[in-house]
C-alpha cells in the first residue's frame, strides 16, 4: 500500500466518522432543546439535561480533535 492510498483511506475514514459524530451531535442537540424549553423539570429531566450536556461536549471535542487532524 501505498502512502497516498493509505492517507486516502484515513481521510475517508475520518470524513465519515466526522459525518457520524455530526448526526450524534445534532440528536443531542434536539433532545436538550426539548428538555431546556420545559418549565418546569423532574429530577431525571434536570440529570438527563446534565448528561447531555457533558455528552454535547465529549462529540464536539472528537469531531475539533479529527477537524484538527485533517
Amino acid at each position: 500500500m501505498t502512502l497516498e492510498v493509505y492517507m486516502s483511506s484515513l481521510v475517508s475514514g475520518n470524513s465519515e466518522m466526522l459525518e457520524q459524530l455530526r448526526k450524534n451531535h445534532a440528536v443531542l442537540e434536539q433532545r436538550l432543546y426539548k428538555l431546556e424549553k420545559k418549565r418546569a423539570k423532574t429530577f431525571d429531566e434536570v440529570q438527563e439535561s446534565r448528561n447531555l450536556k457533558k455528552q454535547k461536549l465529549v462529540v464536539k471535542d472528537r469531531i475539533h480533535k479529527l477537524e484538527s487532524s485533517a
